[in-house]
């Protein structure tokens, strides 16, 4: 899990590119999270033939899902599981993000869950 505050797209792929096991990056501003960025999905908008040059050096705000499961850490298990399982297809293997008190704890996969 890595924890960027910094939202260029670039800084983003390239933590991608040096960390070959992440799937997935917490976009956090002062320790709250504020989106998600899974490995595919970046790499997706990056392979079109004009998207490298339209996203490159923007804010990942445009790519990142703003809305990501977060879930409180005192949360049951069953009903975390539940609702990340009823997510769409699309986001049905996303990171499911950890807070305690609001502030950003961790993060799990749906098979750790």
């Amino acid at each position: 899990m890595k924890l960027l505050s910094a939202r260029i797209t670039l800084k983003v792929a390239d933590y991608f590119k040096r960390n070959q096991e992440a799937v997935g990056v917490v976009i956090v501003h002062d320790e709250t999270p504020k989106g998600l960025v899974m490995r595919d999905r970046l790499f997706q908008h990056l392979a079109g033939q004009y998207a490298y040059s339209l996203y490159w050096n923007r804010t990942i705000d445009s790519i990142m899902d703003a809305s990501p499961l977060i879930v409180d850490e005192q949360m049951a298990v069953e009903v975390v599981s539940q609702m990340a399982t009823s997510r769409a297809i699309h986001h049905l293997y996303d990171l499911v993000i950890i807070t305690s008190h609001g502030k950003m704890a961790g993060i799990a996969s749906i098979r750790t869950i």
